[in-house]
């Protein structure tokens, strides 16, 4: 059975995996995809001449824009995890885009049929064929119902689900591949990274799912109604594969012409509803550029597009609330502290050179005049400061710094000399002071309190579980050797290689005694098999000493 075969790969998906291949070998990743034991003989082409001088990065970017939607995606995903991946791959990986061209209203009609049925005309008074919208997942058609509400229609393009199945299959496999035979690359994690890539492109496409997050943050932002508009769903006509929604007129905040004085509002109104969405809701937009905001006609703010949103639990916003506090005060020392609490350290770190290191970029992000004031900025580079010393933390922590330097970019569009730290400092506070309130504490000790109380209650059946085993010889511990990885490849390596000089041996041996013997056909007068004997021992003698040059371990 085949490696393929165990790794539950079919013949669709090699295929797909040697086209993979041949595509990044042709970007001068050969070493790489040359490791895979494909089924036969594959070809790979060598670095193509115009790629020459380019960096891995750029190399990265091109190959993966021609691979398809998936891994465009991926590299998308990837340009928000500065904790795992170097600054150069992702201000690449922030180039790519995933525009797509239309698709023809017919392949778009047949999505309706299949949804609503052939009489799906009749919930419309009009469908424009044209879209005023189109990316690789789905297009969108403007529309006017049968009781005359404007409305906008998000279709699934045909047949992305099960392309993007298969493609998420195959990264699964390369991930376990990748984990499995390059351990300088298992600090990044590839199977867990590629599953939570998984997870969120499935989300991307399921509209059900994006429905019910339109209504949750609609519902959150009603007592901002006046100010913020948040596109309703029209429910009984929305599916898996088509949302229908409020169509909201206005014009995107990169293309308003309003006065100086207006845009200083909608640029405080913007901080005031990243604040609200991330560190009081939980539940925010993950990619607020000046494209999915739009400035209606009534002097609204209006939010669009959430493929892209972001979770935080109440302990999550809690950290983050403490880190962002401890950037507005400038205190190093104490940002630190706050890094190291909602990290994951792998390693012991010299906090000394650490503190210097966050003080650099203090000094680079936050101690500067105000238009060059990032807070974005500063977490990036802080993630990506922490991946150094393998040090990891929640996803969900880089999807917020994306989204604040996100919006920070679309804050100074409006206002240039705006101070988003400063803005965002006065309700951080307030959500601050708030978890002292006497509700907040007294919620908080109920949940503690029922904490300690189930883990009391639980703890003699533990116990007694762990005596039973104890008892009959069932209790278990494992322990693994950290470190001996390295060790064992080249206990392996010196094993093979005197196993090999042995079988050499072997061989001289055999044949000195063959020649010896003088018996049987003769090559130049000397025994044939004897002859023969020695012409392998010396090839595969050159071989063996080759090979000892070769890794200079000698």
């Amino acid at each position: 059975m085949s490696f393929f075969n165990i790794a539950g790969i079919g013949r669709d998906e090699l295929s797909r995996i040697r086209e993979i291949s041949v595509v990044l070998a042709g970007y001068g990743f050969g070493e790489i995809v040359a490791n895979i034991p494909f089924p036969g003989r594959l070809i790979l082409p060598k670095t193509r001449k115009e790629h020459f001088g380019k960096t891995h990065a750029e190399r990265l970017r091109m190959a993966i824009e021609e691979m398809g939607t998936a891994y465009v995606k991926f590299g998308q995903f990837l340009s928000s995890r500065p904790d795992l991946i170097p600054a150069e791959y992702i201000n690449e990986f922030k180039k790519l885009r995933d525009d797509a061209s239309p698709l023809d209203f017919s392949e778009i009609e047949g999505v309706f049929k299949e949804e609503w049925g052939d009489n799906w005309r009749d919930n419309f008074a009009l469908v424009l064929e044209k879209p005023i919208g189109s990316a690789s997942i789905a297009q969108v058609h403007k529309a006017r119902l049968a009781d005359g509400n404007e409305v906008a229609l998000k279709v699934l393009r045909p047949g992305i689900r099960d392309q993007i199945k298969g493609d998420l299959g195959i990264m699964m496999f390369l991930a376990k591949f990748i984990e499995k035979h390059f351990e300088s690359l298992r600090f990044f994690r590839p199977v867990q990274l590629a599953e939570e890539f998984s997870r969120n492109l499935k989300r991307e496409t399921d509209f059900q799912r994006e429905a019910l997050v339109i209504r949750k943050i609609k519902e959150n932002h009603r007592d901002m109604e006046d100010r913020v508009l948040i596109p309703g769903i029209v429910g009984n006509l929305s599916t898996g594969k088509i949302m229908v929604m409020e169509y909201v007129d206005g014009l995107p905040l990169d293309k308003v012409d309003i006065s100086p004085e207006e845009k200083r509002r909608l640029a405080r109104l913007a901080a005031e509803v990243m604040v609200k969405q991330v560190l009081d809701d939980g539940l925010f937009h993950a990619d607020p550029h000046p494209g999915n905001l739009l400035y209606t006609f009534d002097s609204r703010l209006s939010y669009l597009d959430f493929g892209m949103v972001g979770r935080l639990s109440p302990k999550m916003k809690n950290e983050l609330i403490d880190l962002l506090l401890a950037a507005h005060s400038n205190q190093p020392e104490m940002l630190l502290q706050q890094v190291l609490y909602l990290g994951d350290v792998q390693q012991e770190v010299d906090r000394n050179t650490l503190v210097r290191e966050i003080m650099e970029i203090s000094d680079r992000h936050l101690s500067v005049s105000l238009e060059d004031i990032s807070i974005g900025r500063a977490l990036y580079d802080i993630f990506d400061l922490i991946r150094v010393y393998e040090i990891t933390v929640h996803p969900a922590y880089t999807v917020v710094a994306r989204a604040i330097m996100t919006a920070e970019g679309t804050l100074r569009q409006l206002d240039p000399k705006i101070n988003v730290l400063e803005e965002i400092a006065s309700p951080i506070k307030k959500l601050f002071f708030r978890r002292y309130s006497p509700d907040y504490i007294s919620i908080n000790a109920r949940m503690l309190a029922k904490d300690i109380y189930r883990s009391l209650t639980n703890m003699p059946d533990q116990m007694g579980h762990i005596m039973r085993k104890l008892k009959t010889g069932q209790l278990k511990m494992e322990f693994r050797h950290v470190g001996l990885e390295s060790m064992m490849k080249t206990m392996d390596g010196v094993s093979n290689r005197i196993a090999f000089s042995l079988v050499i041996s072997a061989i001289i041996i055999g044949s000195s005694l063959l020649i010896s013997l003088d018996v049987g056909p003769t090559i130049m007068g000397v025994q044939a098999f004897g002859f023969i004997g020695f012409i392998l021992a010396l090839i595969f003698g050159s071989w063996l000493l080759f090979s000892i040059l070769k890794s200079k371990k000698y």
